[in-house]
């Protein structure tokens, strides 16, 4: 990394997640411009992760951006939680598109397969964006 730069990474504990679970994940900023960042926190966080693969590539929606963070100059961590589950499911018969929930009322898991996890920073403008990382999506033991 050059001086003056601002960079973040994506990590996982397993490049393995069962389809349907929640995922904690880090993301690793740093902070070589030397000095602290400030940008637009979105509901207490900093970064939202979606699961990408073929067509399927749902988009981060941020719930109320009114608050204030700090990035500090070095390296920081800040923690992410993301499902490997649809966004969303409707009750009854589905329309194009939309999932059934299961029959508890909860929503479904994606398949199985290979997906990538996408991160989608609360401020663009501010915040740097990791690349990609791969995600195996295996499913739940029965």
């Amino acid at each position: 990394m050059r001086p003056g730069s601002l960079s973040a990474r994506l990590v996982l504990r397993s490049a393995a997640v069962v389809a349907g679970s929640s995922v904690t994940a880090r993301v690793v900023i740093d902070n070589e411009t030397g000095h602290a960042v400030n940008f637009a926190d979105c509901d207490g966080g900093a970064y939202a992760v979606e699961l990408w693969a073929g067509g399927y590539r749902p988009g981060a929606a941020w719930p109320a951006c009114l608050g204030h963070d700090t990035i500090p100059a070095g390296q920081s961590t800040r923690l992410v939680r993301f499902m490997a589950a649809y966004g969303s499911c409707v009750p009854q018969r589905p329309v194009r598109g939309a999932r059934a929930c299961l029959p508890d009322g909860g929503i479904p898991p994606l398949p199985p397969g290979t997906y990538r996890a996408v991160t989608f920073p609360a401020d663009p403008g501010m915040l740097p964006v990791p690349a990609p990382v791969t995600v195996r999506l295996v499913p739940a033991a029965r």
